[in-house]
């Protein structure tokens, strides 16, 4: 990746992406069923366009087995200062809790942190707090590496690393 000269501030240059790779999937859904029924119930002699009541069967035709899948593949976004590896799914639909779990690994946490002495007050004081949370909850590993295993096993919940952080973000 490459960005125009002068777009960011002259700190930020480091923390800017040079490297991105976004994947993913979506499964569990059919768009062509709720199109056809829309198609079969549009009428232009009546007020409606479309029966109010229709949604329920659109939703139970667009998920027919009543959730959908969403995969983040495995990907990356690096610069010369730090790589960041992630990948996850999740599972969600109307009438049931959305369940997942993710993997991220960031190596250069430090760089990031000393490239942010560099910005503005306002920017680096929220920036360097958010992120030392954010390294707080993660498993440590050589070579400046973090991990974060996230999971979200039951409506609500989300465990970071085993760690339930659902209610420091007020949750439940």
């Amino acid at each position: 990746l490459s960005l125009p000269a002068g777009l960011l501030p002259p700190w930020s240059a480091g923390l800017a992406p040079t490297d991105a790779d976004l994947s993913f999937r979506v499964s569990g859904f059919d768009l062509a069923a709720p199109a056809t029924l829309l198609i079969g119930a549009f009428d232009l002699e009546k007020p409606n366009l479309i029966d109010p009541a229709m949604g329920e069967f659109l939703l139970s035709a667009l998920l027919p087995k009543g959730t959908v899948e969403v995969t983040l593949l495995p990907g990356r976004v690096a610069s010369g200062l730090y790589e960041l590896q992630f990948q996850g799914s999740m599972t969600a639909g109307e009438m049931v809790p959305p369940t997942g779990s993710a993997w991220i690994a960031l190596r250069g946490m430090e760089q990031v942190l000393a490239a942010l002495s560099a910005a503005p007050a306002e920017v680096k004081d929220e920036a360097v707090l958010a992120l030392l949370l954010i390294k707080g909850l993660a498993n440590a590993e050589a070579d400046d590496n973090f991990v974060w295993r996230i999971d979200s096993p039951v409506s609500g919940q989300v465990l970071i690393n085993g760690f339930d952080v659902t209610e420091l973000f007020g949750g439940r």
